[in-house]
């Protein structure tokens, strides 16, 4: 979650939550689950089983390739347009 903040420069924010509804918002990643499986394991010290990580790990990248897709198509528009 907090690679993802720095990622999408997304501050003010108090909750995971939040978070993960403005990454959606911005860029259609849906990762409500990961924001679920952080909040258990850093707030209820929960154990991540290997198929909790891999959907953390899945979610983060679908978050990642999502904003790596809005960067190249500001980056076309400005080729486009200058």
């Amino acid at each position: 979650m907090y690679r993802l903040c720095r990622l999408y420069r997304i501050s003010g924010v108090n909750t995971s939550h939040q978070a993960a509804e403005k990454i959606t918002n911005i860029s259609g990643a849906e990762i409500s689950v990961l924001a679920d499986l952080f909040d258990a394991a850093v707030y209820g010290d929960a154990a991540l089983d290997s198929q909790n990580k891999e959907i953390i790990i899945n979610a983060y990248i679908s978050a990642y390739e999502a904003f790596m897709e809005i960067k190249k198509k500001k980056k076309k528009r400005r080729i486009t347009t200058a």
